[in-house]
């Protein structure tokens, strides 16, 4: 958990519902689906905020494992 409570936003921003922080209630808010189906179409992948004097990314394509074991003797 964090410590901003639970809530709910719309699509659009806003909060509809919520902020519970500690208290054990059943959390629920109404959203159209036409308004969600909108803000997809509006969402900026790449970022507004992308400065490339700031910020680099990169891609390997390479094949590679998710986890690399290692033992102790490994590092001496």
């Amino acid at each position: 958990m964090n410590d901003w409570g639970f809530f709910v936003v719309k699509p659009f921003g806003g909060v509809i519902a919520g902020l519970l922080h500690e208290e054990q209630e059943f959390l629920s808010a109404k959203i159209e689906t036409e308004e969600s189906a909108k803000s997809r179409k509006t969402l900026d992948v790449s970022g507004h905020y992308i400065r490339p004097e700031i910020f680099y990314f990169e891609v390997d394509r390479r094949s590679m494992v998710s986890v690399t074991f290692w033992d102790v003797g490994d590092f001496e």
